[in-house]
């Protein structure tokens, strides 16, 4: 006999994932883990990801989701907010851990989130799928429908296949600092380079580069062998791109193995993670070229 959607365990398991993909900690945080219609193996995943939402702060940060297109969630934070962080992810729809972990990491008093996803595992280059043929085209579309200009600044962020994306929207954008993390070139994509424009984002940039203000870094575990093949390849085309070792990682998906250093049950948010965020993403300045331990 067969199940109804979301009963069998890979089912539950794409609830949950679904979930944890787009929604606020708020969001996750009222839903009935203890009785309900969400499967019982759904429920005990998104118990996990509740847990790991303290990692980032021990109180909820009070965001509210916006779905501004198929592939485009924005988070926005309090009025206070003057600045926007877009977040491009990697092929599982997510910046390596939970959405709504981590919105937690990112105070809400100054900062909205755009995060942005490409499921077709082009790496973004053909853009973000409903807004747009390629990356330019696609901030284009989304300026259309947030006004850019009401922020002081921009940042960007990308985590593995979105790395490359966001170092170059930081470039396009103009912004004070662009992050990859565990990123590399298109080009290192096989499912990029079916489609012949993996050079998509070195011709946009290119005439940029030279006038170019926008801090630069990638970010990779310590002990993982591809990650520095693709830090390698962005450095061949970003030659301002700093090459920033994670020292005691060896794992691809670093930002969940930097929550996880460091903190103790009872503090739970004092982790590598939080260093690294303070120091670099939401610092004034970025801190040296090293990271911080």
């Amino acid at each position: 006999m067969n199940q109804p959607p979301g009963h069998t365990p890979a089912g539950a398991y794409r609830v949950a994932i679904d979930i944890e993909n787009h929604f606020t900690p708020a969001e996750v945080n009222a839903l009935p883990l203890f009785t309900g219609g969400l499967p019982r193996e759904t429920r005990r995943q998104l118990w996990k990801t509740r847990r790991m939402m303290r990692r980032g702060h021990p109180s909820l940060r009070s965001y509210q989701r916006s779905e501004t297109a198929r592939n485009a969630t924005w988070y926005r934070g309090a009025p206070t907010a003057d600045r926007l962080l877009v977040v491009f992810c990697g092929t599982a729809g997510r910046p390596m851990i939970p959405t709504p972990v981590f919105l937690q990491f990112i105070p809400e008093t100054r900062h909205d989130v755009l995060m942005l996803r490409d499921p077709t595992g082009n790496a973004y280059t053909h853009g973000v799928p409903g807004l747009g043929n390629d990356l330019q085209e696609t901030l284009n579309h989304l300026a259309g429908r947030i006004d850019f200009t009401r922020y002081r600044e921009t940042r960007a962020l990308g985590v593995s296949s979105g790395g490359a994306a966001a170092l170059c929207t930081g470039i396009l954008l103009g912004s004070t600092l662009a992050l990859s993390f565990g990123g590399r070139h298109p080009s290192c994509s096989r499912r990029a380079r079916t489609g012949n424009r993996t050079d998509r984002f070195d011709t946009l940039v290119a005439p940029l580069l030279a006038e170019s203000g926008t801090w630069l870094a990638n970010f990779r575990a310590e002990n993982h062998p591809a990650d520095e093949e693709g830090a390698r390849s962005l450095r061949a085309t970003l030659p301002a791109c700093r090459d920033l070792v994670v020292t005691g990682t060896s794992n691809h998906i670093l930002l969940a193995e930097l929550a996880g250093q460091g903190g103790s049950w009872w503090r739970p948010h004092r982790n590598r993670l939080q260093t690294v965020f303070a120091n670099f993403l939401l610092a004034d300045r970025p801190a040296s070229d090293t990271v911080a331990p």
